[in-house]
């Protein structure tokens, strides 16, 4: 019987060192999975802060693209604006020699028409519209 008991003692020691193993062992298993916990706390943090920083740089250069955007646009109607005005003058200058034009033609209608008058015997002559017909004396 006292072998027994010294087993039954040697059994119980050493269930209570697989004890205090096993609850060394929980308590370092609860501390890693804390540290785990914060780290995964810390790379979430992270994450985010880079995400954050992410949208700020799309949101920067859609305001880039925007604005570039914006000023290609305004080139593009200073240039229209350019060509309109560059047409424009073209056309005042074409009108200005046209109205030479016509104001030459006018002149030489009225001489014509003076020559033609003054060999009709003062008749006024054909095509007297009222054209130029003052044109001689003036």
């Amino acid at each position: 019987m006292g072998s027994c008991n010294a087993q039954l003692e040697s059994v119980k020691s050493e269930l209570k060192m697989c004890k205090a193993d096993a609850g060394g062992a929980d308590a370092e298993s609860r501390k890693k999975l804390a540290r785990a916990a914060g780290d995964e706390d810390k790379m979430k943090a992270k994450e985010e802060g880079e995400k954050a920083a992410l949208e700020g740089k799309v949101k920067d250069e859609e305001a880039k693209i925007a604005g570039m955007s914006n000023a290609k646009a305004d080139e593009a109607a200073q240039r229209q604006k350019e060509k309109d005005e560059c047409k424009i003058s073209s056309m005042s200058a074409a009108k200005k020699e046209c109205d030479a034009r016509v104001d030459t033609l006018n002149q030489q209608i009225g001489m014509l028409q003076a020559k033609a008058g003054g060999k009709g015997g003062g008749s006024g002559g054909k095509g007297g519209k009222g054209r130029g017909s003052g044109a001689a004396s003036e």
